[in-house]
């Protein structure tokens, strides 16, 4: 039993989850951090982006169609 305790802490396979967890963690506050200093601004221009986006790829969906009709 307590050969079981010592290999448990010694072990380091865990010690890659803690280091995903801990950047996961930074990258989180930081992307608050960056929207909460841009006071929305971050907000709108990703939602500007992504409209233009989904309105180029229906722009594409329509000429396609349109130029070969079935």
């Amino acid at each position: 039993m307590l050969k079981t305790f010592t290999n448990f802490f010694r072990e380091e396979e865990g010690q890659g989850i803690s280091e995903y967890a801990a950047v996961l963690a930074f990258v989180s506050l930081l992307i608050i951090t960056v929207f909460h200093f841009t006071q929305g601004g971050l907000a709108t221009a990703i939602s500007q982006s992504h409209s233009s986006i989904v309105n180029q790829i229906d722009r594409l969906n329509n000429a396609t169609a349109n130029a070969n009709p079935t």
